[in-house]
Formats: structure tokens, sequence, C-alpha cells
């Protein structure tokens, strides 16, 4: 099971570079990157693929049936979307919102990148991606035990 999980993990990890980069060619096609700190952006990448890959098997563990996971895309994703700085300055949201916002992985995914490609301010950017590491480390143990739980019953 260990090495199921992993591998499915690393899966994450690869699909989330490999279509992030490919995005990033695209940018760098239509000249849109501003800066050599760009070069960083695979990293994070690498880093909110793991985040994503980890709770999407914490969610599989729990799924009872295959029709259930739209409510991951429903519930988590969309809101993340939404209120992860995406599609709008999150800065323009009320304060509650800030707060709720700044606890999901997405919206650290995106002040990092687009800091990256704008090259703007590299001083705050460590805390963004101190809490995705923290996040994936502590998120990594967990998917392993529940699917383990669920498959060997």
């Amino acid at each position: 099971v260990e090495e199921v999980v992993a591998g499915e993990m690393l899966y994450g990890v690869f699909k989330s570079v490999l279509y992030g980069s490919v995005i990033l060619v695209v940018l760098l096609c239509f000249n849109l990157v501003r800066s050599p700190w760009v070069l960083g952006v695979p990293a994070v990448l690498a880093l909110s693929g793991l985040v994503f890959a980890e709770m999407a098997l914490i969610w599989t563990s729990f799924t009872p049936r295959v029709e259930t996971f739209n409510y991951f895309f429903t519930l988590i994703i969309t809101p993340m979307f939404l209120f992860g700085g995406i599609f709008f300055p999150v800065e323009g949201l009320p304060a509650a919102v800030q707060t709720l916002s700044w606890f999901t992985p997405l919206y650290h995914a995106a002040t990092l990148t687009r800091a990256l490609v704008l090259g703007q301010g590299a001083s705050g950017l460590w805390v963004h991606v101190l809490w995705l590491a923290v996040v994936g480390a502590v998120f990594f143990k967990p998917p392993v035990y529940l699917m383990r739980r669920r498959l060997i019953k």
C-alpha cells in the first residue's frame, strides 16, 4: 500500500509540474515572463502538486462511491479557485474570507507563482514556500494510513 500511495503522490507531482510547465512555456512564447526567478516555478508546482495529491488521496480513502468524487471538486477545489487569488486579488475580499483563503494551498501556490513570473518582491515569499512544505510534510503519512485501512480490512 505504501508504494501505491507514494506512486500516486509522485504521479500528482509529475502532472502538476508537467501541466504547469506547459503553461509556463506558453507565457514565455508570448513574452509575458518578466523575471529570471521564473526558474523557481517548477519547484512551486512540485510542492503544490504534492499537497493536492495528498488531499485527493485522503478524500479517496473516505469516498464510498465513485459518484462522491464530484463533492471534492464542488466543496473543496471550486471554493479554492474562487477565494485563492486566481481570478481576482484576495485583498478585495472581506477580512474573514482573506483569513480563510490564507489556509488554502492554492492561495500560496498562486502567490508564489505570480511573484516568480512577474519578478515581484522575493522577501516575503519564503512564508508561502514554508507553508506548502509544512502542509506537504504533515499530510504525507495520513493517506498511507487511510488507504491501508480502506484496502486491507
